[in-house]
């Protein structure tokens, strides 16, 4: 509590309360991001392991691919 009136108090936006981390298939640990409530972090875990066990993860940081690097392939 004391860390959201310090925030507030410095104009900052307060810290995110929930983390969603999750290994991927290769094993590296990843984060999903902060949320504020517990059913938004929730809802994205979920999406996470859907995608895990379904096979059609993609792993984030893979998709940022310059357009001169696509035009290479």
């Amino acid at each position: 509590m004391e860390a959201v009136k310090k925030a507030k108090a410095t104009k900052r936006t307060p810290p995110a309360r929930w983390m969603v981390r999750y290994y991927d298939p290769s094993g590296r640990i990843k984060s999903g991001g902060t949320f504020k409530k517990k059913p938004d972090a929730e809802k994205k875990q979920t999406e996470i392991e859907n995608s895990l066990h379904e096979g059609s993860y993609r792993n984030p940081h893979a998709a940022k691919v310059t357009v001169a690097e696509m035009a290479e392939k």
